[in-house]
């Protein structure tokens, strides 16, 4: 048996009492007696400051109580930030797989990436041949513009200068017939310089595009520009000097084969067509109209 003072660490061994080992009653007083000797001999300083010790050991106890909550306060807390951490870790190890999965998308498209740029440096290589194919076949173009320029404008010159040329016999008319001259189809098959005061020598087809001598062919131009000089111009008129650029020309009443651009006032008026310039006549035969 240990005997101890409430402050002091020196426990003193009593040894066992009787009833437990069979000691009788006055060893058992013996031994406590004993006992208290040893406890008066200690200190009263040292009781006071194990009291002082025990003081302090039980404001400790309290603080560490104090403690203890709180660190249960705390352990709760972590526990929850632990799940909210498993939740974290959960999505991030979800998102991770997505990201892997990503890369690979990715991955698969630098490759396609990669294909594509060098298909798209060969289109290139080809643009660039076929730009400088274009680029010689405007060239080219330009040229056959320029050509086709030049050949509308001279198709334009033909076709403003056109004749519509007939192959004509003339027969009994007596006289050669002059260039320029008016001229009309006889029911007999001849062709005879046209005047505007029959219904019959007024039908006008064209003009004699050559001089034709009498019982010979020669050509009629009845549609276009009819081209002839001073000269001619001025046997065929009943003007003084050549034709007046603008002027509108009619078939003459009073002499065959003749034109004046003086508008007649008996007979029929037969216009001709319009004078282009002093030596050109716009071949434009209109319908007839008795006055």
């Amino acid at each position: 048996m240990e005997v101890w003072d409430g402050r002091s660490p020196v426990r003193v061994d009593l040894g066992i009492t009787r009833s437990s080992a069979g000691l009788d009653h006055e060893e058992v007083v013996r031994q406590i007696q004993a006992t208290q000797i040893i406890v008066n001999a200690i200190p009263v300083d040292q009781i006071e400051q194990n009291r002082l010790d025990i003081a302090d050991n039980v404001i400790a106890i309290g603080d560490n109580t104090t403690n203890i909550t709180t660190n249960t306060t705390n352990i709760t807390t972590n526990t929850t930030d632990i799940s909210n951490l498993t939740i974290v870790v959960g999505i991030n190890t979800t998102n991770i797989g997505i990201n892997t999965t990503n890369i690979g998308i990715n991955t698969t498209n630098i490759g396609t990436n990669t294909t594509n740029i060098g298909i798209n440096t060969t289109n290139i290589g080809i643009n660039a041949t076929n730009i400088d194919t274009n680029t010689t076949d405007i060239t080219n173009l330009t040229l056959v513009v320029d050509t086709n320029t030049t050949n509308i404008a001279t198709n334009a010159t033909n076709i403003l200068e056109n004749k519509n040329d007939l192959s004509v016999v003339l027969v009994n008319t007596g006289d050669t017939i002059i260039k320029c001259t008016p001229v009309y189809s006889h029911s007999s098959g001849f062709i005879a310089p046209a005047q505007a005061d029959d219904p019959d020598t007024v039908k006008v087809i064209g003009f004699a595009d050559e001089e034709i001598a009498d019982s010979t062919s020669g050509r009629v131009q009845a549609t276009g520009v009819i081209e002839a000089t001073t000269v001619e111009w001025n046997a065929v008129t009943t003007d003084v000097g050549t034709i007046t650029t603008g002027s509108t020309y009619y078939l003459s009443v009073d002499q065959p084969g003749r034109i004046t651009k003086v508008i007649p006032t008996y007979g029929y008026n037969a216009p001709l067509g319009v004078a282009v310039s002093s030596t050109k006549l716009k071949i434009n035969i209109e319908r007839t109209v008795l006055l």
